[in-house]
C-alpha cells in the first residue's frame, strides 16, 4: 500500500509535463523494478496510466483519479492538491462536489453591473450553494493576501446571488424558490 501510494505521487509529480521514462518513476520510487513494472501494469489495468515503449503517459482524468487514489491510499491532500494543475485542482474540486450529491457548474462566467466575474466552481445542493475559488497557494501567504482573496471572493459571490434569477445564468439553484 505504501509503494502504491509512493508510486501514483510519482507518477502525478513526474508526468506533470507530459510522459516520463519508466526509469526516472523507479528512480523517484526506489522500488525493484519487477515490483515497479506488476504495479504500472494494474494501474493501466484499472485505466489510471498508459505505459507504451517504457513512458509512462497521463491524459486530464487519469491524473485526477491518480490523485483520487494517492489520496484513498493515505496521501495528504495538500500534498496531492499540490501536484495538480490549476485546471486539474478545479475538476478535482468538481469530481468532490458531484461526488457528494451537488450538481456542478465550472467557470461560470457572467456580467452584473456592467462588470464581468467568474467562479471557479460552483456547487449547488439544495439548500446549500457553494462558490469556490481555486488557487494553489505557496507556504507563507500573508494574512492580507488571504483577505484580500476572500473579500474578492465574497464580493464575487454577492453579484452572483445579485445577478441570479438571470436567463443567462444556468445554475441549478438559480431556480430555486427563496426561503
Amino acid at each position: 500500500m505504501y509503494i502504491e501510494r509512493e508510486l501514483a505521487t510519482a507518477i502525478l509529480t513526474l508526468t506533470k509535463d507530459g510522459p516520463v521514462a519508466r526509469e526516472l518513476i523507479k528512480k523517484k520510487v526506489r522500488a525493484p523494478l519487477s515490483l515497479l513494472d506488476h504495479l504500472l501494469r494494474k494501474m493501466q489495468n484499472d485505466g489510471l496510466i498508459y505505459v507504451n515503449a517504457g513512458f509512462v503517459e497521463t491524459n486530464h482524468l487519469q491524473r485526477l483519479r491518480l490523485a483520487f487514489r494517492a489520496l484513498e491510499l493515505g496521501s495528504d491532500l495538500e500534498s496531492v492538491s499540490g501536484l495538480l494543475r490549476w485546471q486539474e485542482f478545479e475538476s478535482i474540486t468538481a469530481m468532490a462536489l458531484k461526488s457528494n450529491g451537488y450538481d456542478v457548474v465550472q467557470n461560470l462566467r457572467f456580467t452584473h453591473m456592467t462588470k464581468r466575474w467568474e467562479i471557479d466552481v460552483i456547487g449547488c445542493r439544495k439548500p446549500v450553494a457553494i462558490c469556490f475559488d481555486c488557487k494553489h497557494w505557496h507556504h507563507g501567504a500573508g494574512s492580507a493576501a488571504l483577505r484580500r482573496v476572500v473579500e474578492e471572493q465574497v464580493q464575487r459571490t454577492r453579484a452572483l446571488a445579485d445577478a441570479i434569477p438571470s436567463p443567462k445564468i444556468r445554475i441549478k439553484c438559480a431556480a430555486w424558490k427563496a426561503i
